[in-house]
């Protein structure tokens, strides 16, 4: 089996890069890809870079160039829903394009042109898979990360919820924009802005696609704040942890 590992940017996937051994760094589409292996498993360590464009060509290129199997996307997201904190963790079961309006080309808001589909619903067999691996990530998290900065940052441990993750290509800061993120009368739990894409790209290449997002903000104005640190202390931990945890299950 081979699994392509994708974040947006350094920071999010820098602790999977070093908690992993990889061996071979190949160039390609302007992108560094990294080839490793866990156990009897070939892997494909990649970040992206940010936005919807850049997502689906990295996953485009692990799947025409680098033939995996599946697809683990893993980072930060704003959190949408009320009872989300900092620190939470999202497993995406469906997610969708909030940006996207092609009517009149297309009948509903959200559709893809042509194809009659707006929500792009996930695995189910990904999807449990990576809802034990993330709580065995949960339960044996002073593994993976120092639980003080969890107190410097004022981060709870972390509670996973599973639900619906939209994917735009803009920042939300501005808590009025989350009024517009439903889709068939369901409200997305988080917000991001790669996810849906590359579950298209994976939808039509007919590859298993597995989303899991940290949330690091509310997405309103103060979505910024010691972004960075958080980032790099904590959800990139959790990145790596879970991704272990998920490789586990899966060799």
């Amino acid at each position: 089996m081979k699994i392509g590992i994708m974040a947006a940017v350094p920071e999010e996937i820098n602790t999977i890069h070093n908690d992993i051994q990889f061996h071979e760094v190949i160039d390609r589409a302007e992108r560094q890809f990294y080839l490793g292996k866990y156990e009897s498993i070939d892997l494909v360590l990649v970040y992206s870079r940010v936005g919807k464009v850049a997502a689906s060509i990295t996953a485009t290129a692990l799947i025409e160039k680098f033939n995996v199997d599946k697809i683990i996307f893993t980072g930060l997201a704003g959190a949408v829903s009320s009872e989300l904190n900092r620190g939470d963790i999202i497993l995406c079961d469906q997610t969708y394009q909030h940006d996207l309006d092609a009517r009149p080309l297309c009948a509903n808001q959200f559709e893809e042109p042509l194809t009659g589909r707006s929500l792009f619903k996930l695995n189910s067999a990904e999807v449990i898979l990576a809802k034990t691996a993330i709580n065995n990530f949960i339960a044996n998290l002073d593994h993976y990360v120092d639980i003080s900065e969890l107190g410097r940052l004022k981060v709870n441990r972390p509670t996973l919820y599973t639900g619906i993750i939209a994917t735009g290509d803009q920042f939300i800061q501005d808590v009025a924009e989350q009024k517009n993120l439903m889709i068939n009368g369901m409200k997305a739990v988080a917000v991001e802005m790669e996810g849906a894409a590359v579950a298209q790209v994976c939808a039509e290449y007919q590859i298993p696609y597995t989303l899991i997002r940290t949330i690091s903000d509310k997405a309103n104005d103060s979505a910024l704040d010691s972004l960075q640190d958080f980032s790099v202390k904590v959800a990139s931990h959790y990145s790596s942890g879970i991704v272990q945890e998920v490789l586990k299950l899966s060799s």
